[in-house]
């Protein structure tokens, strides 16, 4: 994965000649950086919010990192029961993914 500043070159990229699964990519990248912080400081709020974008259109890492965040209440109030959902939800996204490579 590329790092900083051409992950966000890279997602912008993205966004303006979108696709499907390119607009998921870029979503997904964004989350990170704002998770990470990486090209400035950590936003925990705008990282949720772009992962639950990409989760929701059935990206199984936006869906695992929710859960994780959840889970861990990293950024977001500690939620088990939302934590559960987006993990079994990737379980599934992610385990279709590998049966149909």
């Amino acid at each position: 994965m590329p790092g900083g500043w051409q992950m966000a070159l890279h997602s912008s990229a993205l966004i303006e000649t979108p696709t499907q699964a390119t607009l998921l990519d870029a979503q997904f990248d964004l989350a990170v950086l704002y998770q990470t912080g990486i090209g400035g400081k950590p936003d925990p709020a705008a990282a949720e919010s772009w992962y639950t974008k990409a989760a929701e259109q059935g990206n199984g890492p936006a869906q695992l990192a929710l859960a994780k965040m959840y889970f861990n209440g990293a950024g977001v109030m500690r939620n088990l029961e939302q934590a559960f959902v987006w993990a079994s939800l990737a379980a599934a996204t992610l385990n279709d993914a590998e049966q149909k490579a």
